[in-house]
């Protein structure tokens, strides 16, 4: 989650600067933070899809020691990995799926808005 705080920040002082380089007629400061912005977006992205990776990974060591836990005679509540996962839930329900679907629009907005910036000069 700290991970897309630091993004949220990012994307307010890239959008902050690049209407003050439009408001100041300055194209290519605009272009560079739109650029800038894109190139952010989609570098926490791919940072989100490593960190959803050491997940899974620390994911698989914590059910293993559950099992050690509970064969051992510990209380089956103790199977936290297996409760985060019902089997009912679905990919759209996934807060994965909605931060990175997020990253990749507003990477396309500042896209687009880089776009404008050449053409409204």
């Amino acid at each position: 989650m700290q991970l897309v705080n630091f993004w949220v920040v990012a994307v307010a002082f890239l959008a902050t600067a690049f209407v003050q380089a439009i408001n100041s007629k300055q194209t290519p400061v605009a272009v560079g933070v739109a650029l800038t912005g894109v190139v952010v977006s989609l570098t926490f992205q791919q940072l989100d899809v490593r960190a959803r990776q050491g997940e899974r990974v620390a994911e698989k060591a914590l059910a293993t020691y559950q099992e050690q836990l509970v064969a051992a005679g510990a209380d089956e509540a103790i199977r936290m990995v297996e409760a985060s996962h019902p089997p009912e839930r679905s990919w759209r329900h996934s807060y994965r799926v909605l931060i990175q679907g997020l990253q990749a629009f507003v990477a396309g907005l500042f896209l687009v808005s880089g776009i404008y910036a050449v053409l409204a000069s």
